[in-house]
């Protein structure tokens, strides 16, 4: 079935609508949704950008972009989610697992040492959960302190458990 549409000429291909679309072109369409993206502060002079040359705000974000990246998972850094509030929110990343389709939030927490951060995480974890966004089906959360740093093996195991 999936060669039926595959086995077309991009010249006819334009004229179906699939019920099914082969991974390479659907990744391509889903990369290719824009939104307005969460715009830095004109004083903010930090500047750590990923392999893919994205401007992020963390060297954590840094670390879980390129590890999304180099392990071919697409992803938007703070691609607006309306929710049902009315409200918009960034979540540091959307991401797509190619073969289920799902689309998964990772935020990444990273100053919990910080008291009003922390109201903050916990507010915005709320929201998602008011959403259907439930930690460990298709919220995904990683999370720092001075005492406790993001962890390659962690990642790796994130990666591994949603994405492999």
């Amino acid at each position: 079935m999936e060669k039926v549409y595959t086995d077309q000429r991009m010249e006819r291909r334009i004229l179906i609508d699939p019920i099914w679309l082969p991974d390479d072109e659907f990744r391509e369409r889903w990369e290719a949704q824009k939104g307005e993206a969460l715009a830095f502060r004109a004083d903010d002079e930090s500047s750590f950008y990923t392999d893919k040359g994205e401007r992020v705000r963390s060297k954590s974000e840094v670390i879980i972009a390129n590890a999304l990246h180099r392990n071919k998972i697409p992803y938007r850094y703070e691609y607006p989610l309306q929710l049902s509030n009315g409200k918009i929110v960034y979540p540091d990343f959307t991401v797509l697992n190619l073969k289920t389709r799902k689309e998964y939030i990772w935020e990444h927490f990273g100053m919990l040492d910080d008291p009003h951060y922390r109201e903050t995480m916990l507010n915005k974890l709320d929201s998602y959960v008011e959403e259907g966004y439930f930690w460990g089906d298709n919220l995904i959360v990683t999370e720092e302190s001075s005492r406790h740093a993001l962890r390659m093996s962690m990642l790796d195991a994130i990666i591994k458990h949603y994405f492999k």
